[in-house]
């Protein structure tokens, strides 16, 4: 082989090693998001829990009883 087949067929090998890295990476973001979305929706449930007392409750439900009459 060349000098030029040979630095051509080293870039491409380091090519397809940074794709690979790019690759897990981007993987790693994915999974890294999930868990942000998973952390923030537990947080916004055990919020909305704390807020919606039985009183609350007791009034939506009635709401909601007279909503069903209409329809």
């Amino acid at each position: 082989m060349t000098k030029t087949e040979d630095k051509i067929k080293s870039l491409d090998y380091r090519i397809k090693n940074i794709n690979k890295q790019i690759s897990d990476l981007e993987q790693t973001k994915i999974n890294l998001m999930m868990i942000k979305r998973e952390v923030n929706l537990d947080e916004t449930r055990k919020v909305l829990e704390e807020v919606f007392t039985d009183e609350l409750r007791d009034e939506l439900k009635d709401k909601y009883k007279d909503f069903d009459k209409w329809n």
